[in-house]
């Protein structure tokens, strides 16, 4: 967790206070499990345990995508369609491997569960938890702990299935290695 500040976007005004949107969100995935049987044979493996960094969609205040050489991840607060929040990822065959609809503005870390099944051919995982991050809430435990950012900082973060989350602080350095469940 090297001092870096924060980068903020465009405002995104039903989600964030004015000046406080970030420009990058982080998505996590766990437990993810790829669908087996007839006409699953093209599907990947799920990417747990991989963080994508997002960038906030230039035109969509409310938006964050990330499209690399095999995975597309979308995080959306609010969509003006449904007033809802969706996180989705998929492969760039189009194929759906995490999918999940809440309530608008969700509050960051908030753990979110898989609704794909293995049911019809786009489908090519189910289960799994996910989490969206862009790191205030790391950054205040931080604070709390009288523990500067620096680049030989570690930051693990830990979605449990019941809202948990275990952040993980590493300074090797120091042979530190903490642990906090957080309860939002």
């Amino acid at each position: 967790m090297p001092k870096i500040e924060i980068e903020y976007g465009n405002h995104c005004t039903h989600c964030f206070a004015n000046g406080e949107t970030p420009k990058y969100v982080y998505a996590r995935f766990i437990n993810v499990v790829k669908c087996e049987g007839i006409g699953k044979g093209a599907c990947l493996i799920p990417p747990n345990d991989r963080a994508f960094k997002l960038t906030q969609q230039d035109g969509f205040p409310c938006s964050w995508r990330y499209i690399g050489d095999t995975w597309e991840c979308w995080y959306q607060p609010w969509v003006v369609a449904d007033g809802k929040a969706h996180l989705f990822l998929n492969d760039l065959n189009l194929k759906v491997y995490f999918d999940e609809t809440k309530d608008a503005c969700p509050a960051e870390g908030t753990v979110w569960h898989n609704t794909a099944d293995c049911e019809g051919d786009l489908i090519c995982a189910a289960g799994g938890i996910g989490v969206v991050t862009w790191t205030p809430q790391a950054t205040q435990l931080l604070e709390d702990l009288n523990i500067e950012k620096s680049a030989d900082l570690f930051m693990e973060l830990f979605p449990l299935p019941d809202g948990k989350l275990i952040y993980k602080f590493c300074r090797i350095a120091e042979s530190s290695n903490i642990k906090i469940l957080l309860e939002p």
